[in-house]
């Protein structure tokens, strides 16, 4: 049997720390839906100056990216674009690109032939992983955490933003994630909610652990 956890929650919530860690403890393999988006944004704007995502040849594009895998590494055409996926030009254009159902439906696509083809645990982080991609998970997790809070944790890794700018961007963002017409971010009606407020990540990781442990061991 392979097991399947899913964890959602806002941006700057921990899910990229968390799932890693998780990842690395279980044993497990890890998608990042998010960057998954960014690979199709990335393939998108580098073969198009500007596009309409409306165009039927943008959709016709779209639905026929192809991606390899490899653990966290995605391919496309050979090249390794995993490091290429956080530019400006993607943190811009990407919340955009995601909206399109036929988009999300080709996202959701790529991580269920990845799913399908895994012979060990899989752990999927994203903002409707619990809703839509994963309704079977045998356990799911939402992350939440003050919008200060992920403020604070996303200036860290970017300081060249200001703080102010980067808190406008998370409650922009939040915004954006929970009144999306397709694929909105919302607590699935059997997961756990999980503060990470001021607690230290590995707390965190080890509270998940042990609710993995416990729901496997009663099964």
């Amino acid at each position: 049997m392979v097991y399947k956890i899913a964890i959602d929650g806002p941006a700057g919530s921990g899910k990229s720390t968390i799932s890693e860690i998780l990842r690395s403890k279980l044993g497990f393999m890890r998608i990042n839906s998010g960057n998954l988006y960014r690979a199709v944004t990335f393939v998108l704007t580098s073969h198009f100056g500007s596009y309409n995502l409306e165009d039927p040849e943008i959709v016709k594009f779209i639905e026929n990216i192809s991606f390899k895998f490899d653990k966290e590494t995605i391919f496309y055409c050979g090249e390794n674009i995993t490091d290429r996926l956080r530019t400006k030009i993607i943190d811009n254009e990407v919340m955009k690109v995601a909206k399109p159902l036929y988009v999300r439906n080709k996202v959701h696509k790529l991580q269920s032939e990845v799913i399908e083809k895994s012979e060990v645990g899989i752990i999927i982080e994203g903002r409707d992983i619990g809703t839509n991609i994963l309704p079977d998970a045998t356990l799911k997790i939402f992350l939440t955490a003050s919008p200060e809070i992920r403020a604070i944790r996303r200036h860290r890794e970017r300081p060249a933003v200001s703080f102010e700018d980067t808190l406008k961007a998370i409650k922009e963002r939040d915004y954006e994630d929970i009144n999306r017409k397709h694929g909105p971010l919302v607590v699935a009606h059997d997961a756990i909610i999980v503060d990470t407020d001021n607690k230290p990540i590995e707390d965190v990781v080890d509270k998940i652990y042990s609710l993995f442990i416990d729901k496997i061991s009663n099964e």
